[in-house]
Order: structure tokens, then C-alpha cells, then sequence
């Protein structure tokens, strides 16, 4: 009897202690992440880039409702000091930099998991779901976060855009996933005249949807293997990467035929880990993008590079990355080489120097920068 009622309190306690690390999990969190970049191409151009992020998650557990849900927010502000850029190039050197922007909801919606799927709504970007791989993410060259075959083509949801969408991810194990998001066809900045970030226009806008399965190994060496494609439906005439405000698009409509437009992207990525010897580590990576070339600007997107961990840190908290990548445009080619290192000073501090050499067609530039992340 007295076994029996040890056991049982035994139980109790820990049923207990797992209520209380479950509800530890289900608290909100908030996160600020600030981004500071100096630019420079050797010469008497010079650009200081700032990234203020803000984001919370509320789970409705904490509120007393269901589980396995949450509400996620997140606003972005951007500020530099030069309004033109310090180069000309068409991939855009900087992942970080854009147009002054005060305030942009980039995050705003519901996800709710049930078993193996993740289903969103509301507020959503690509780069919260796509192309985010490990060493990809070590780079600062938007190209190798977003493919110019993508960015180039469409006014979709892509940093510093947001756009209503629904999005699904599903875990078929722990190897292989898919994930699917169905976005407006168009992103709008938030407060621009005329436009709303909250717009649903199919008519108008089109719908584009994004797909991609991926496979990651399942054993000590990482490794990440995504193949995707992007696909754009639109009844009106024009390109899908019209900038136009919606009563100029409506003007071009009553004086021009409309017709169904389709148009489509696909890639594939790949990224292994290949060495690894006490805390020295290296791997390679591999970018693949294709687009139609009677009906975009960017045709052709490749890339291929190596990321090496632990060389100045012996607890491998540091990235030393070599890229290469070139894109086919309508009227160019454009090749650029990166050369970056990553040093994560504190949990909370990471420095990242890099070096960009561009070739847009004859022309040629070079850029040196100096990003800094403070985060909490």
C-alpha cells in the first residue's frame, strides 16, 4: 500500500512538472533584432543601412482556448542615410536594403498546428518560408535568399513586401517535407496611395502560389535539398511585375483586351556538409533557378559556393562563406562574387564583414561592408 501510494505521488509530480514545461513553452514571446550595415566601394560613396524587426507570438493556450495555436506579429522599419544606391548592380548586394520605410506590418495572422501540418492565415513574405537554408543564410547578397528569377519577375510578397496569403506546410517524416503558399498576386507597400497590404484582388492582382518539397538527411552531417516552383495566373494584359497603381491598371483594362497570363519559375538548391574534424567543419552549396525567356527578365540564375565553420572558434561559432553566382536578365548578364565571415560575439551579438566583386555586363564594381545584429 505504501509502494502504491509513493508511486502514485511520484506520477503526480511528474505529470506536474510536464504541465509545467508545456505551459512554460505556450508563454508569448517577443523578439527584437536590430541590423546595422555600413557600406562602402572603395571610393566616396558610403550608405549606413538600419533593420529594426519586431515580432511576438501569443499562443491561444496562454489565453485559455485551444492548443497548438497562435497568433504572430511582426513589424519591420528601414532607414539609410543615401537614398540612391552606392551600385548599380541587378541582384542587389545588400538583403537588408531598401527604400526608407517608418513602419510595415510584415508579419500579421493565425497558424495552427494539427498532427503533421501547419496551416497560416493572414500577413505572410517568402523569405519566412523559402530559401532560408543554413548556408544560404550566411550570405548577404539578396540573390542567394530570394532568386532573381522570383524577385526580378514578380511583385510578390518578398522583403520588404508583405501579402495576404494562405500557407500549408506538411511533414510526410522526418526526412522529407512539402510546403505550399497561395498569396494575392501582387504585394503593396502598407501605406502607399491607393494600395493596401491587405488587398484580395484576383481580378485585378492574379494569384501566385509557391511550392516546394525538400529532403533534409537524417545522420551528423547537414544536409538540405529543396526543389520548388512559383506560378502567377493574371486576367488582365500586362506584365506581372507592373508597378502601376490599381486606377491606372483599371484605366489600361477598359482600353485593352483582357486575356489569361500565365507565368512560371523553377528551382532547385542543394547544400551538404561534406568534412567535419573537432570543431572544423565544411560544405558546399549549389542554386539553380529558370524562367521563361519570352516573358520575363531574368531567364537564368546560378550559384555555387562553400561555407567553412570553426576557424577562429572552437565552439564553431563563427562562418567563413565563398559564392559565386551569376544571372541571365533581357539585356545582361551579371556576374558577383561574395566573400563574407560571420562571428557570433555573444548570444545576443554577431559581426559579419563582407566583400562584394560585381560584373554587370562591361561594368564593374566593388563593395566592402560591415553588418552588425543585436538581438534579443
Amino acid at each position: 500500500m505504501v509502494r502504491k501510494t509513493v508511486y502514485t505521488l511520484v506520477v503526480i509530480v511528474l505529470q506536474m512538472g510536464e504541465e509545467r514545461v508545456v505551459f512554460a513553452r505556450e508563454k508569448p514571446e517577443v523578439s527584437v533584432q536590430y541590423t546595422t550595415e555600413l557600406q562602402s566601394d572603395f571610393g566616396r560613396r558610403l550608405n549606413w543601412v538600419n533593420l529594426l524587426s519586431l515580432r511576438a507570438t501569443v499562443p491561444m493556450e496562454w489565453l485559455g482556448l485551444w492548443g497548438n495555436g497562435k497568433l504572430e506579429v511582426q513589424a519591420i522599419s528601414v532607414y539609410k542615410t543615401s537614398r540612391e544606391r552606392i551600385a548599380g548592380d541587378r541582384q542587389v548586394f545588400s538583403n537588408i536594403e531598401e527604400d526608407n520605410l517608418p513602419f510595415s506590418p510584415f508579419i500579421l495572422g493565425y497558424s495552427q498546428q494539427i498532427g503533421k501540418v501547419l496551416l497560416f492565415g493572414g500577413l505572410r513574405n517568402v523569405n519566412e518560408d523559402y530559401f532560408t537554408t543554413p548556408y544560404a543564410s550566411l550570405f548577404t547578397n539578396s540573390s542567394f535568399g530570394i532568386y532573381p528569377t522570383l524577385s526580378a519577375n514578380y511583385v510578390l510578397a518578398n522583403y520588404p513586401l508583405s501579402a495576404v496569403c494562405l500557407h500549408l506546410e506538411y511533414r510526410i517524416n522526418e526526412k522529407i517535407g512539402i510546403k505550399n503558399s497561395l498569396y494575392n498576386g501582387k504585394a503593396y507597400l502598407p501605406f502607399k496611395r491607393g494600395s493596401s497590404v491587405f488587398t484580395v484582388a484576383p481580378r485585378r492582382d492574379g494569384l501566385l502560389d509557391l511550392a516546394e518539397i525538400s529532403y533534409t538527411t537524417n545522420n551528423s552531417y547537414h544536409g538540405t535539398y529543396n526543389l520548388g516552383v512559383v506560378v502567377h495566373g493574371s486576367n488582365r494584359l500586362g506584365d506581372a511585375s507592373d508597378c502601376r497603381l490599381p486606377s491606372e491598371q483599371a484605366q489600361t483594362e477598359t482600353s485593352s483586351a483582357k486575356h489569361w497570363r500565365v507565368n512560371y519559375a523553377c528551382w532547385l538548391s542543394a547544400e551538404q556538409e561534406c568534412w567535419r574534424s573537432g570543431r572544423y567543419s565544411a560544405g558546399v552549396l549549389g542554386q539553380y533557378s529558370f524562367a521563361p525567356s519570352d516573358r520575363n527578365d531574368c531567364r537564368r540564375y546560378v550559384a555555387a559556393g562553400g561555407v567553412f565553420r570553426g576557424i577562429l572558434s572552437a565552439s564553431r561559432e563563427d562562418a567563413l562563406g565563398v559564392i559565386f553566382s551569376q544571372a541571365s536578365f533581357s539585356d545582361v548578364r551579371e556576374r558577383a562574387l561574395e566573400i563574407t565571415w560571420n562571428y557570433t560575439v555573444s548570444d545576443h551579438f554577431t559581426v559579419q564583414p563582407a566583400f562584394h566583386f560585381i560584373r554587370t555586363g562591361n561594368e564593374r564594381c566593388n563593395i566592402a561592408m560591415l553588418r552588425v545584429v543585436v538581438s534579443y
